[in-house]
């Protein structure tokens, strides 16, 4: 789990490419550090899909977290190509609920690879086999 901060928060994720988990706490949130073993748990079981994993201490960046629009913790944030396209919200956020979201975008990003690998032909096996069909 790649930890983000005020200096790398833009280049990590709002210039990141693909589906990228940001687990926004804050130093004194008890919540946050109860779910903390669990998130990075999360990280290490699903660290062979392409979701990137990344976590930033809002108590370090306030700044940052306003402009996500973070006013409360914990906050579970998934942003694809530098939007914020979901998040779970301070007791929206357990253990289930955390992994069903990250399950729910490492299906749409190996739905979208499975739809690529169909539409880019490897050595034109499609083409050949529509090319057949054709005649």
């Amino acid at each position: 789990m790649l930890d983000v901060d005020k200096n790398t928060f833009k280049t990590e994720v709002l210039e990141g490419e693909g589906y990228i988990f940001v687990d926004f706490y804050g130093d004194g949130c008890v919540p946050c550090a109860a779910l903390m073993p669990h998130v990075h748990a999360l990280a290490d079981k699903y660290a062979d899909s392409k979701l990137k994993f990344t976590s930033m201490n809002t108590t370090k960046a306030r700044r940052v977290a306003i402009s996500q629009g973070i006013l409360g913790l914990p906050v579970m944030a998934i942003y694809k190509d530098g939007e914020k396209v979901d998040e779970l919200v301070k007791d929206d956020c357990t253990p289930e609920t955390i992994e069903a979201m990250i399950k729910k975008y490492i299906k749409k990003f190996s739905i979208t690879i499975d739809l690529h690998s169909l539409l880019v032909p490897k050595e034109n096996y499609i083409s050949k086999s529509i090319l057949t069909i054709l005649k």
